[in-house]
């Protein structure tokens, strides 16, 4: 898989998550599980396609026993060994970073937006509440579609010894969930067709499969209902 925002899919890095212990129901919506949309939203809208693009910046997010850190440069430093492991290249290709090219990548990656200013560059460290552990990182990229409304495409990385703990389930959640609040009204992410974990954490949090591939990967989707309880 191409790096994308995933089980991998975002920004301008991703790799493939390994995130067994996942929900199962396919009609889980995404953004009525437990969020609460930003009352300004339509407004938003409004002024989106009426002036450039309004960035989203990562913050701080908790659930469930994980919390997401807003990624810094100085996260290399410890995320390098937790991405040493050459089975999380399995579906993606590449190999494991070096200390320097993570610091150059999370350099980019933390100024929160492509250099045109077009998209927001939306990056986090997962991190175990219990055991201040780094676990992996999720992304998620936001760009206006062609009717100028939010669209994002996200990414999940957890590294192996956090799998099959619904470790990358609650992140993805977690990550969509702010997403919706902040006006973002479709989501995606690509899949390799092979990788059943990623597809089971892409189902757990209501994206469903399309017919489209991109270099090789299934594009899942979801979008936001308006009329959805939250």
């Amino acid at each position: 898989m191409t790096p994308r925002p995933e089980d991998t899919a975002s920004c301008p890095d991703a790799a493939a998550s390994h995130d067994g212990g996942t929900g199962s129901s396919a009609s889980l919506s995404l953004f009525a599980v437990g969020s609460r949309r930003n009352p300004h939203c339509k407004q938003n809208l409004h002024l989106r396609c009426c002036s450039m693009m309004t960035l989203i910046r990562a913050v701080r997010l908790t659930a469930d026993g994980v919390t997401l850190e807003p990624l810094r440069a100085d996260h290399a430093a410890e995320m390098v060994s937790v991405l040493a492991d050459e089975s999380i290249y399995e579906f993606i290709g590449g190999e494991p970073p070096t200390l320097e090219s993570l610091q150059a990548r999370y350099e980019i990656q933390s100024r929160g937006e492509s250099p045109d200013g077009s998209q927001s560059w939306l990056n986090w460290i997962i991190r175990i509440i219990d055991t201040a552990e780094a676990a992996g990182y999720a992304q998620a990229t936001v760009s206006d579609d062609e009717d100028g409304h939010w669209v994002a495409e996200i990414a999940w990385v957890v590294a192996p010894p956090f799998q099959r703990r619904r470790v990358a389930t609650t992140a993805a959640l977690a990550v969509c969930r702010f997403l919706g609040e902040q006006g973002v009204e479709r989501v995606t992410a690509h899949v390799h067709p092979d990788h059943a974990a990623s597809q089971g954490v892409a189902r757990a949090i209501g994206l469903h499969p399309t017919s489209d591939i991109v270099d090789g990967e299934v594009r899942w989707l979801a979008d936001i209902d308006d009329n959805q309880d939250p």
